[in-house]
C-alpha cells in the first residue's frame, strides 16, 4: 500500500510540474514585444524610473525590466542629464 501511495504522489508532483512549466511558457509568450524605439529628451528632475513608470502601467511589465532595456539599448546607466536624448521602447498592444 505504501508503494502505491508513493507512486501516486510522484504522479501528482510530475503533473503539477508539467502544468507549471506549460503555464510559464504560455505566460512568457503573452508578454508585449518591443516593436520600435522612439527618441525621448530628458527633462529637469526626471529619472529613468519616471520614464519607465507609464510604460510599465501601459504594458504590465516590471519597471526595473523597462529601465534595464532603456539602459542596455542606449548604453547608459541611471546617470542621465537634462536635455540628453535617449531612445525608449515602444511595445506592441497585442500580447
Amino acid at each position: 500500500m505504501i508503494k502505491r501511495e508513493k507512486r501516486l504522489i510522484c504522479i501528482i508532483c510530475a503533473t503539477v510540474l508539467m502544468f507549471s512549466i506549460a503555464y510559464s511558457i504560455y505566460n512568457r509568450s503573452q508578454q508585449p514585444k518591443i516593436i520600435s524605439y522612439e527618441p525621448y529628451y530628458i527633462s529637469r528632475g526626471e529619472t529613468l524610473w519616471d520614464i519607465a513608470k507609464p510604460i510599465s502601467q501601459a504594458t504590465g511589465l516590471g519597471i526595473q525590466s523597462i529601465i534595464s532595456e532603456i539602459e542596455n539599448h542606449n548604453g547608459i546607466t541611471a546617470n542621465i542629464k537634462i536635455g540628453q536624448s535617449i531612445e525608449i521602447p515602444t511595445y506592441s498592444n497585442d500580447k
